[in-house]
């Protein structure tokens, strides 16, 4: 559970969500102030205390840049949920309920569900969740799907303990390290690590958080999201044909079972996870595939 603080320029429509965490409020001037002057005095103290020549974000700085205008914000409580970490531990979950994995080669058609190399008996399925994410611009294909370029820094800072958002950029602690971000690029399916990128997020994290001048970067990341014009997350009753001898093909035999989809999530995955999985057990429920 971490304290999160959206700050902005100017005044802003209040979120939608607000009602769901916990604790949020705005930030009175107070706090305002004090967040702005905490950003300029641990500027001027840093200029002084980093040495050149060490593995910190900015190891001989110029002159800091004056830090953001904070002119009004809110705060609230969140859960921070490191995707690393947690799908892992979801994973076991799945199999202790007797759940079973399997890895096949990527395919371009939800037919092929129903090929040898996926081994799926008559019989076998009464339903399929498509959950294939980026994966649905070419396995149906959705030509809504478009990727979002994500890029990353990851710094050793224990010392923060909050997480900051000031668009574009955000400061996420997570267990051993804290998050910097971000970018947001579409339709770029890059997954190289982009020098001017990074100097772009430690530019404006630092001018965020000046405390941050003294971090170890530990490493870089880059992801696409799964993007889309909107979320899809419906039952198509006549989905995908199943069984022996279907092929992949119309008219090859076996029977056809619905499929329910569930992407385009974008970079909201953790968070919107268990209310979409809700959604898509009510679709079965109401299809009546399951009690």
């Amino acid at each position: 559970m971490r304290l999160c603080n959206s700050l902005f320029p100017e005044p802003q429509e209040l979120p939608f969500w607000r009602h769901i965490p916990l604790n949020f409020a705005l930030m009175d001037e107070r706090t305002l102030a004090g967040l702005s002057q905490r950003a300029r005095s641990g500027s001027e103290r840093l200029q002084s205390a980093i040495l050149p020549g060490s593995d910190c974000v900015v190891p001989n700085p110029d002159p800091d840049p004056d830090p953001f205008r904070c002119g009004w914000g809110y705060h609230w409580q969140s859960i921070v949920c490191e995707g690393s970490r947690y799908l892992p531990w979801l994973t076991e979950q799945i199999r202790g309920l007797g759940g079973r994995l399997r890895r096949v080669s990527p395919l371009t058609s939800l037919e092929q569900l129903s090929c040898p190399e996926v081994d799926l008996r008559d019989g076998d399925v009464d339903l399929v969740v498509n959950a294939a994410g980026l994966g649905s611009l070419e396995l149906l294909p959705d030509p809504e799907v478009v990727p979002i370029r994500g890029q990353v820094v990851r710094v050793e800072a224990p010392w923060v303990k909050q997480a900051y958002f000031y668009e574009p950029y955000y400061i996420i602690p997570n267990r051993d390290t804290v998050v910097l971000g971000g970018t947001g690029q579409k339709g770029d399916f890059n997954l190289t690590v982009s020098a001017e990128d990074k100097r772009r997020i430690l530019d404006g994290c630092c001018r965020l958080l000046p405390s941050l001048r003294r971090a170890r970067v530990v490493a870089d990341w880059v992801g696409l999201r799964p993007g889309r014009t909107s979320l899809r997350l419906e039952l198509q009753r006549e989905g995908v044909r199943q069984g022996a001898g279907s092929s992949g093909s119309p008219g090859g035999g076996g029977r056809v079972v619905p499929v329910v989809h569930n992407y385009g999530h974008g970079g909201a995955g953790l968070t919107l996870a268990w209310g979409c999985a809700g959604d898509v057990v009510r679709l079965i429920v109401e299809e009546g595939l399951m009690e």
